[in-house]
C-alpha cells in the first residue's frame, strides 16, 4: 500500500492537525506502508526530510481560501506533485491548502481519497470592529460551502470527530447528509495514554510556583487568542472569588492576546481580591504533564472547538474539567459544560467544594479515554478505513 498524507502542518509542530497526521503516519508505517507527507516547511528547518521512514515533501505555501488573501508560493509544484504521483490513497487532513489546491483535480487522481476534517465552519461568523464587520469573509465562507457540495461527492471517505451534525463546528457533516454521502466515518481523536502520569511527580508544579499543597489549582493550557478567550475563563474565576485558589494559564507564547486579557483582569483583581491568577508561557512537555498532574480542575474557555485534544488529556489523567459549550464537547463525559461566565464561576465553586464530585467526574473521563478517545484505537481505525478504500 503507498500513501500520500496531505496535511498542512506535521511535527516538530505540535498543534492538533500535526498529531493527528503524525499518529496516523506511524500506524501507516506499523503496517509496511510507503508513506510520503506533503506538507509545509518549518522554522527552523527540518534537519532531516526523513520522518521515521515516510519521506516528506515540503511545498512553502501561504495565504487562504480567502480571495483577498489566496494561496501563494509553491501552488503548482505542489499540483504538479498530486497528478504525478501514484499513490493507493491519499489522506487530506483538515480544510486548508493541501485539500482546497487539490479539489479542480480530484477528478483525474486515480487514488482514493479520504477527507480527516477537524471540525469545519463555513457558518460561523466572528464578528470584527471595522467595516464590513467580518461579513464578507462569512459570506466568502458560505460561498464555498456550495461548491463544496459538488466535490464532496468526489471524495471517498468522510472522517468526521463526532456523529453530530449542525451548522458549526461541523457543518461539514450536514452537508454530507444533504448530498446522501455514504463514505461518512466517525472517528474521534485520541490520546496516548502511556503518556497519562508519566510526570509522576505530584507536587512539584505547585512548589515551582510557591503554591499552596491544598489550594484549589485550576489550570488551562491553550494558545493565547480571542478564540481560545482566556479572559473568559479569568472573569469567571473573579466572580467565583474562591478563597485560596489559583487559576493557571499556559499558553505557548504571551502575545497580544494575552496582554488583553491580562489588562481587562486587572480591574477585577483588586476589586475581587480571592484567588490568584498565574500567566505562563514557554513551557516544556514535561512540566505541562506537572501541571496537569497537580492541578484539580482542566478549564477551556474556547468558543469554537471541534473536540480538543487538551480535554482529552486532562480526561486521561482523570482530572475533571469545566469548558464552554463549542463543537461535541458537551457529549464528552468527565466535565461540566457552560454557556456563560455566571455558568462557569458556578461550575469552579461546585467542584472546589466537592472534592467526590471532582474524582468521580475523573474517573469517568479515564475510563471514556481508555474504552474511545485513546491513540491505540485512533490508529488501528485509520488503518482500517485505508485498508477499506485501498482494498
Amino acid at each position: 500500500m503507498k500513501i500520500l498524507v496531505a496535511t498542512p502542518t506535521f511535527p516538530p509542530n505540535k498543534d492538533g492537525v500535526s498529531e493527528a497526521a503524525s499518529a496516523g503516519v506511524r500506524a501507516f508505517l506499523g503496517r509496511a506502508w510507503k508513506v510520503d507527507v506533503a506538507t509545509e516547511p518549518t522554522f527552523p528547518p527540518r534537519i532531516s526530510l526523513d520522518w521515521h521512514g515516510a519521506k516528506v515533501y515540503e511545498f512553502p505555501i501561504s495565504g487562504s481560501s480567502y480571495f483577498r488573501d489566496p494561496y501563494k508560493g509553491a501552488t503548482g509544484q505542489y499540483r504538479d506533485f498530486l497528478r504525478s504521483g501514484n499513490w493507493d490513497v491519499i489522506l487530506f487532513h483538515s480544510y486548508s491548502w493541501p485539500l482546497f489546491l487539490s479539489v479542480c483535480h480530484l477528478d483525474v487522481m486515480l487514488s482514493k481519497k479520504i477527507l480527516v476534517s477537524h471540525g469545519y465552519s463555513g457558518l460561523f461568523w466572528t464578528p470584527v470592529s471595522r467595516f464590513p464587520f467580518g461579513l464578507l469573509s462569512f459570506a466568502c465562507s458560505f460561498i464555498q460551502s456550495l461548491f463544496m457540495l459538488g466535490w464532496l461527492k468526489r471524495i471517498d471517505r468522510l472522517v468526521v470527530l463526532s456523529t453530530r451534525r449542525d451548522l458549526r463546528a461541523f457543518y461539514d457533516h450536514t452537508l454530507a447528509k444533504l448530498i446522501n454521502h455514504s463514505g461518512v466515518r466517525t472517528i474521534p481523536n485520541g490520546v496516548d495514554i502511556s503518556h497519562s502520569d508519566i510526570s509522576n511527580r505530584p507536587g512539584r508544579f505547585r512548589q515551582g510556583l510557591g503554591l499552596s499543597s491544598t489550594g484549589i489549582l485550576f489550570l488551562c493550557v491553550a494558545n493565547y487568542s480571542s478564540r481560545k478567550d482566556q479572559g473568559f475563563a479569568a472573569r469567571a474565576f473573579r466572580e467565583a472569588a474562591i478563597p485560596g485558589s489559583t487559576l493557571v494559564f499556559i499558553g505557548s507564547k504571551l502575545n497580544e492576546s494575552s496582554d488583553i486579557f491580562q489588562k481587562a483582569d486587572a480591574q477585577f483583581a483588586l476589586k475581587e481580591p480571592p484567588g490568584e491568577i498565574i500567566w505562563l508561557d514557554n513551557q516544556t512537555r514535561e512540566m505541562t504533564l506537572d501541571a496537569l498532574t497537580d492541578c484539580d480542575v482542566f478549564i477551556l474557555s474556547a468558543y469554537w472547538e471541534a473536540q480538543p485534544i487538551a480535554i482529552l488529556e486532562a480526561m486521561s489523567e482523570r482530572k475533571p474539567w469545566i469548558a464552554r459549550d463549542a463543537g461535541c464537547i458537551a457529549e464528552m463525559p468527565g466535565g461540566l459544560c457552560v454557556k456563560s461566565i455566571r455558568g462557569m464561576a458556578q461550575a469552579m465553586k461546585t467542584l472546589a467544594e466537592d472534592s467526590n464530585l471532582r474524582s468521580r467526574l475523573g474517573q469517568l473521563g479515564r475510563e471514556a479515554v481508555e474504552a474511545f478517545y485513546n491513540r491505540k484505537k485512533y490508529s488501528e481505525s485509520f488503518c482500517q478505513l485505508v485498508e477499506e478504500v485501498g482494498s
